[in-house]
């Protein structure tokens, strides 16, 4: 017993130490590629894993994709992962609120006289905290409805715009106003909003800014439905989407203009060959940056 107790006493006490098997190293033949001169990356293959390398590839993409055919709204200041993330693994807006949207038209059914209230008709943070249909953007950046107040024809001659149609305009354009911190006027002439020829070149510059942000979420962000786990997916069960708000977070433009692209020149166009871009560079990016 006095044995036992001696034992137990000098391993408690750290006077027996047992030796632990020496855990094997990562090395270059084991990986089948050289070794970085500082840092490599390794990405393990796991169900964990695949969403990040199937969204970061496809979000490299989208990136390239904005860049390289949608100057028409970013210029030559161009994007990057930075202009929406900013450090966050999921986009925030200037107010740390959610720079990104789901579908969702509000409950079927509430208390009162009221029934449906149709996704409106109570303070929404999406359009500025006006009761305006707290949605607008399903019909215009998923969808291709008119973004009209008024019809351009008298009734009943083919106009078909609605007054819900004009809700919706008037909440997508209170989102673009606080999103980048401008009113009316800087894309409108307010003694006639509707007419091109007195409006300003800024409103040229929105109207590609919408159909690029459409097209992003038609061709890129909605597919990622089959890729989130269903815990990032919004009430209706779909993907998060981009709108004004997710790249300027209420600057007039994105980083009040800083162009970071210049630091990431493969971003700037498509490759040629639709491949995302190679993990290589990101490595060598990463090493570079390592003290």
């Amino acid at each position: 017993l006095a044995t036992a107790y001696g034992i137990w006493h000098k391993l408690r006490e750290g006077h027996f130490k047992v030796r632990k098997a020496k855990a094997a190293v990562l090395d270059a033949q084991m990986l089948g590629a050289p070794l970085g001169s500082r840092v490599t990356l390794v990405q393990f293959s796991s169900a964990f894993c695949t969403p990040c390398r199937t969204t970061r590839a496809l979000l490299s993409q989208m990136t390239q994709n904005i860049n390289g055919n949608w100057k028409q709204h970013v210029a030559e200041t161009g994007v990057t992962c930075y202009t929406c993330h900013r450090g966050y693994p999921l986009p925030q807006d200037q107010n740390g609120q959610a720079a990104y949207w789901f579908s969702d038209g509000g409950p079927k059914h509430t208390a009162g006289m009221l029934g449906w209230k149709n996704g409106q008709n109570e303070p929404a943070y999406s359009v500025a905290m006006a009761s305006l249909p707290k949605d607008p953007f399903t019909p215009f950046l998923l969808g291709a409805e008119n973004i009209r107040v008024q019809g351009t024809t008298a009734l009943p001659t083919g106009n078909t715009q609605t007054t819900k149609a004009a809700e919706w305009t008037y909440g997508l354009m209170n989102h673009m106003s606080s999103s980048l911190g401008v009113n009316c006027s800087y894309c409108h002439n307010t003694r006639a909003f509707a007419q091109w020829p007195q409006s300003s070149p800024q409103r040229v510059t929105a109207w590609y800014g919408i159909r690029m942000v459409r097209s992003l979420n038609n061709e890129y962000l909605a597919s990622l439905k089959e890729t989130f786990p269903d815990h990032r997916l919004g009430p209706t069960g779909d993907a998060p989407k981009a709108f004004c708000v997710t790249c300027h977070k209420g600057a007039y433009k994105p980083l009040y203009g800083q162009s970071m692209l210049k630091d990431f020149p493969e971003l700037a166009t498509p490759t040629t060959d639709g491949k995302p871009i190679a993990p290589k560079i990101a490595e060598e990016k990463v090493a570079a940056a390592a003290p």
